[in-house]
């Protein structure tokens, strides 16, 4: 599936106090590859023209919490990094049993493996960084792409899985 999101703000429409346009185009897929499981992808990528206060520009998804969320980087931060221009991508590849259906003993477990990688790339023009406005003390313009990867088992007792993620830099 495909999306495309166009956001317009005239300064005094509305009681809008800023000038700026935003434009992003998202893309979702699913791909099934026969005995080798599926693999799926999210590519999302976004533009902020015009000056903005931190809240308008493009935050990624962070996730503190134990639990993983299909669409946040688990090892970001809340409010980590800033952008007005960013590319996002999420890549996860399912095996659907290939390797573990050849162990005997873990054979009846039915347990799944999969493979994830995600990546978050941007940069934020000087207008945009902290020049105007001030930024929380952790948030900070993005200066190399963040990625983060992992390994995973699923269908755990049929309803739950476990990921092992690592963050590669920053």
């Amino acid at each position: 599936s495909a999306s495309f999101d166009y956001i317009y703000g005239q300064k005094g429409m509305l009681e809008s106090q800023f000038d700026y346009q935003r434009a992003s185009i998202r893309v979702e897929h699913q791909q099934k590859l026969n005995r080798w499981g599926y693999f799926s992808y999210l590519v999302e990528g976004g533009k902020i023209w015009g000056t903005v206060p931190y809240t308008f520009l493009g935050i990624p998804f962070g996730n503190q919490s134990l639990l993983t969320d299909r669409a946040s980087f688990n090892m970001m931060n809340y409010l980590e990094f800033a952008s007005d221009q960013y590319l996002t991508i999420h890549l996860e590849h399912h095996f659907e049993g290939l390797f573990f259906n050849r162990i005997p003993g873990i054979r009846v477990l039915k347990l799944r493996e999969f493979l994830l990688a995600k990546a978050f790339a941007g940069r934020l023009s000087d207008e945009n960084n902290g020049k105007y406005w001030t930024f929380p003390e952790r948030l900070h313009a993005i200066e190399e792409p963040y990625v983060e990867v992992g390994f995973g088992i699923e269908n755990i007792l049929k309803l739950g899985r476990i990921d092992f993620t690592w963050r590669l830099n920053y």
